[in-house]
């Protein structure tokens, strides 16, 4: 399904002021 990465884009693109989460999950 592509809800999961795209939900996940859109928390990611909420909350830019996690960018280590970002880094982690790369």
């Amino acid at each position: 399904s592509v809800l999961g990465p795209l939900l996940f884009l859109i928390y990611i693109n909420d909350l830019p002021t996690i960018p280590r989460l970002c880094q982690l999950h790369m």
